[in-house]
């Protein structure tokens, strides 16, 4: 009888696990090559999801291993140009894994091999950020991003996002910041006092938001990561009467906001401060990941659609998936051992 209830349990295991698969509609494969080496790569709900693979033009293999909604998952293999393994990890999620090759000799040595970062949560229930130093980058990239709320419904959802942070900023919990559009890095030098002249939340319609963000890889804990130091909402502005433009031209005044035709960038809010109000946002989503239990474990595991608009003052975005598949590479050639600071 025991047997019996075992394989009915592993018959529904699998089923399950083979229906959650079935849910996921993936884009056909998508190539990456910069000049030095190509790459093959699926996405899914504008996600990296499935196998990723990339060579070297001479036509050896690179770098191997699957990504599930945009997180290292299983056996991570790269090699260099002659065909040597050189580097070799198994991965629990982006942040924890296991080195494999090297090989790493027994005695106090063997420690070299363990993981020194496992995400875990503090007082606020968000992920703790691993802490990190000058010293320890090896290599960093300043972008801008956009997601919208049709591309991401876990956090768009009746406005849910923006409602939440606009009632914290209005409560005085969260200091807002004029948007400026000639620089976007300067971000966070004059405030709005939206407590005292709260917003007409009536003119317009969030449709997203833009993210100014931080991305790196750290030697010591041998991680790449992405570290977002800002939130913008970004909205559309409702046309209702003749005298619409006098009110927005007042607005702009009074609010210091920022705008260009239609599309308005309310206020950017320094994203550590706004961490713990997400935190206490809990999510409920159909097939979503177990690690991800409110609304800042959503952006703690980048499980949304976003584009990068941006990767440096005033350097466009010529191709929004070039930029992350070559940090991606840029990530194995410092596993090769590579200088790749003046390489990007």
């Amino acid at each position: 009888m025991k047997s019996i209830l075992l394989f009915i349990s592993i018959l529904l295991v699998f089923i399950g696990v083979e229906a959650q698969v079935q849910t996921k509609k993936y884009d056909s494969s998508k190539v990456y090559q910069d000049g030095k080496t190509y790459a093959y790569y699926y996405t899914c709900d504008g996600m990296l999801d499935n196998k990723y693979v990339s060579y070297y033009y001479n036509g050896k293999k690179k770098a191997e291993g699957e990504f599930i909604d945009n997180n290292r998952v299983g056996k991570w293999s790269v090699w260099d140009s002659t065909g040597k393994l050189c580097a070799k990890r198994f991965y629990y999620n982006n942040y924890y894994y296991k080195t494999i090759v090297p090989d790493i000799p027994r005695g106090p040595a063997k420690l070299l091999s363990a993981p020194l970062y496992k995400p875990t949560r503090n007082a606020d229930s968000c992920y703790k950020w691993f802490y990190i130093e000058e010293w320890e980058i090896a290599w960093s990239k300043r972008t801008w991003s956009w997601f919208y709320y049709k591309d991401n419904p876990i956090l768009g959802g009746n406005n849910k996002l923006f409602n939440l942070l606009y009632k914290q900023t209005v409560s005085n919990n969260i200091v807002t910041y004029k948007f400026t559009n000639q620089d976007f890095d300067r971000s966070f030098s004059t405030t709005i006092d939206i407590v005292n002249n709260p917003i007409d939340t009536l003119l317009f319609s969030v449709i997203g938001f833009m993210t100014k963000e931080d991305w790196f890889y750290d030697v010591n804990y041998g991680l790449a990561d992405c570290r977002i130091l800002g939130l913008c909402p970004i909205a559309v502005r409702k046309h209702t009467n003749e005298n619409d433009s006098v009110k927005w031209t007042k607005l702009m005044a009074d609010k210091s906001i920022s705008i260009s035709g239609d599309t308005v960038c309310l206020f950017w809010m320094y994203y550590p401060q706004v961490r713990k109000y997400l935190a206490k946002e809990k999510v409920v989503y159909p097939n979503i990941p177990y690690f991800i239990n409110n609304l800042e474990d959503v952006f703690f595991w980048r499980y949304y659609n976003t584009k990068i608009v941006s990767a440096g003052l005033f350097s466009p975005v010529r191709d929004n998936w070039q930029i992350k598949l070559k940090m991606i590479d840029r990530e194995h050639d410092i596993w090769l051992g590579k200088d790749v600071t003046s390489d990007y």
